[in-house]
C-alpha cells in the first residue's frame, strides 16, 4: 500500500521534460546537498553526468553552469561538480562557477537560478538548458521562471534521476524513504513561495 502511494505521489509530482530542438546556449547543473563526508553522492554525479551528456551532444552550447556553493570537498558543490565535469573531458574554459565572497554565496535554488541567469543576459546569451533531479525539479523551474520574469530568456529542463534515487545525496537525514524527500522538497517549495522565490 505504502508503495503504492509512493508512487503515486511520486508520479504526481515529477514535472515531464522541456526540451529544445535547436541548440541551446548554455546549460545549468542544479544539483542539491552533497553527502555528509563532503563527497558528491549519485544524486550530484548523475546531474554531472547529464549535464556533461547534454553539453557534449548539443551543437551551439557554449557553457556549463554549476552554481552550488554549499560546502563539499573542494571547498564548494560547484567546484566538485567542475572537477567532475573536467574528468568527463570538459574544457575548464567552458565552465561557469562563482567566485566565493564571504557576502554573497549561492546557498539556494533562488540564489544559484539567479546566478546562471545573470550569467547568460551579461554574455547577452538567450536559452538554457536546466539539469536537475526529477523531485527537485518543479521547484527549480518555478525558481527560474521567477528570477527570468522581465528577461525573455528561453527556458528548457531536463529530469534526471528515478524515484529510488531520492535518498542519494540526502545520506545526512535520518530518513531515507522517498516521501521524506517528497514531503521536503513540497515543504521547501511552500517556503520559497513565502520568501518570493517562487
Amino acid at each position: 500500500m505504502i508503495e503504492w502511494i509512493t508512487r503515486l505521489l511520486c508520479e504526481k509530482w515529477e514535472v515531464k521534460d522541456n526540451l529544445p530542438e535547436d541548440a541551446v546556449d548554455a546549460i545549468a547543473g542544479m544539483s542539491l546537498s552533497p553527502l555528509r563526508s563532503g563527497k558528491p553522492g549519485g544524486h550530484i554525479e548523475n546531474v554531472v553526468e547529464q549535464s556533461v551528456r547534454e553539453f557534449v551532444s548539443r551543437t551551439g552550447v557554449k557553457w556549463l553552469i554549476f552554481s552550488n556553493y554549499l560546502k563539499a570537498d573542494g571547498g564548494s558543490v560547484a567546484v566538485l561538480e567542475m572537477n567532475l565535469a573536467i574528468q568527463r573531458g570538459i574544457t575548464r574554459e567552458a565552465i561557469v562557477i562563482p567566485r566565493c565572497h564571504q557576502d554573497r554565496l549561492y546557498r539556494n535554488t533562488f540564489e544559484e537560478a539567479r546566478f546562471a541567469l545573470q550569467i547568460l543576459k551579461f554574455l547577452e546569451d538567450e536559452s538554457i538548458l536546466i539539469v536537475a533531479n526529477n523531485i527537485h525539479m518543479r521547484r527549480v523551474i518555478k525558481t527560474f521562471e521567477k528570477v527570468n520574469q522581465g528577461h525573455g530568456l528561453v527556458l528548457y529542463w531536463r529530469s534526471v534521476g528515478r524515484r529510488s534515487d531520492y535518498h542519494l545525496g540526502y545520506r545526512q537525514w535520518r530518513f531515507t524513504h522517498p516521501l521524506f524527500f517528497l514531503f521536503r522538497e513540497y515543504g521547501a517549495m511552500i517556503y520559497s513561495k513565502l520568501v518570493g522565490w517562487i
